[in-house]
């Protein structure tokens, strides 16, 4: 083992079942695979990352702030994952029918459902965020906004409000428009004319 290993476990062993609460507390749904996700994946970046941590004394409070991050971050994957088809699943069957089930479908007309009820700059920010991977930096500079909280802002309300009107379709049984198209394709066309409007 590494002296940063050594030393990293020496850290975490008087935080450790403090941590592991936490992950669990985070996970309101009672999802024990969530919680080990959310557990694991901290302890991997607390262990990468330690060599930034200045000031010993404060790892506890570090190694928490991870933990929230890393539970933000895993929760929104498992928001857009019910939407977006995994690449292996492509690769194993290679046909996008695999995907044109009932329950596959109703998810997708919510999804474009919901997209079409925010404004172009929300759907524009929240798109090249979660689909494009560009940065908070990148969006900034995109959308011309003059600070990075500006569009950080955009994308937090953009979420919430997103959920609500996810929550409320589902709940509604609204009678939704075929869904057309996909979302990188979406994505995919603002990308491409952000490239136009550069040249």
């Amino acid at each position: 083992m590494s002296r940063e290993s050594d030393k990293f476990i020496e850290l975490l062993k008087p935080v450790y079942s403090d941590l592991a609460r936490y992950c669990r507390s985070m996970c309101r749904d009672g999802n024990p695979d969530l919680a080990e996700d959310v557990f694991q994946e901290t302890l991997l970046k607390g262990l990468v990352k330690l060599h930034t941590l200045n000031d010993e004394a404060k790892f506890k409070n570090w190694m928490f702030s991870i933990a929230t991050r890393t539970h933000r971050t895993l929760m929104r994957a498992r928001f857009w994952k019910r939407f977006l088809p995994l690449v292996k699943e492509y690769e194993e069957y290679g046909d996008k029918t695999v995907y044109d089930g009932i329950d596959s479908d109703h998810k997708t007309k919510i999804l474009f459902h919901a997209l079409s009820k925010l404004r172009e700059k929300e759907k524009t920010a929240i798109l090249l965020f979660e689909i494009g991977g560009f940065s908070v930096r990148d969006i900034t500079e995109i959308q011309k906004e003059k600070s990075e909280s500006a569009v950080k802002s955009r994308l937090s309300r953009t979420r919430e409000k997103l959920g609500k009107i996810i929550n409320e379709a589902e709940s509604r049984n609204t009678k939704l428009n075929p869904a057309e198209g996909d979302l990188q394709n979406e994505t995919n066309k603002i990308i491409s004319g952000i490239e136009r409007n550069k040249n």
